[in-house]
């Protein structure tokens, strides 16, 4: 697990949140988050929804 600090553009997000909610409400995928943003994928296609600026690294941990 790895704990960071972002800044985000809002008003980027929510644009971006807004059209991939109108596109692509009814098709099934898998939202997530790492290090970049927060994504939508769908059969290996990749959304980024919201994108991560000035990320720093805090903390990293292994998990089993």
């Amino acid at each position: 697990m790895t704990k960071i600090r972002v800044t985000i553009d809002l008003d980027k997000a929510a644009d971006s949140m807004s059209e991939h909610l109108q596109e692509q409400a009814m098709e099934i995928g898998v939202h997530g988050c790492d290090e970049e943003g927060v994504y939508h994928m769908y059969y290996k296609n990749r959304t980024d929804l919201v994108e991560f600026e000035n990320v720093k690294v805090l903390r990293k941990w292994l998990t089993m």
